[in-house]
């Protein structure tokens, strides 16, 4: 339960933070200070997809990396999160570690079904790459494959 809702909080956290990340800004916009050098790239469906507007958190009391890529609408498109971030490694999917595509419309289809790997930190960015297997929260039949994520997120 404590999981949850702290899964919860940071989901909330990340989408009072994205309204300042909307269209008015120019993606990849090196003046605006949340998301300047930040991105996130990936094949969805083998279709590429990518983000210039990438916020990160990082709890260091909870040890818990969130990384949300806000879609060309301004809206949380693909989210990152691993509870128990212990640094740069390799992070295989499962109960600590979840993405999610569009605020929840997909999960994870099953443990094991993919990875995050965080290859550089530093004071200011994160830097990775990850893939992993999607399902519909409304349709089990409704899949979607990510493959050659890339990611480089501004920590705030």
């Amino acid at each position: 339960m404590k999981t949850t809702k702290l899964t919860i909080l940071l989901v909330l956290l990340t989408l009072l933070i994205a309204p300042g990340c909307n269209n008015d800004n120019d993606p990849g916009n090196e003046d605006n200070p949340y998301t300047a050098g930040s991105y996130l790239t990936a094949k969805i469906n083998g279709e590429k997809w990518e983000s210039k507007d990438v916020i990160g958190s990082f709890a260091a009391s909870v040890k818990t990396l969130n990384i949300v890529a806000i879609d060309s609408e301004g809206n949380a498109g693909l989210s990152l999160y691993i509870e128990n971030y212990n640094g740069p490694a390799k992070y295989s999917i499962g109960e600590d570690i979840i993405v999610q595509w569009q605020s929840n419309a997909y999960k994870v289809k099953e443990s094991g079904s993919g990875y995050i790997e965080i290859t550089k930190q530093s004071s200011d960015f994160y830097e990775g790459n990850f893939e992993v297997s999607l399902v519909s929260v409304f349709d089990p039949n409704d899949n979607m494959e990510i493959k050659d994520g890339k990611f480089k997120a501004r920590i705030h």
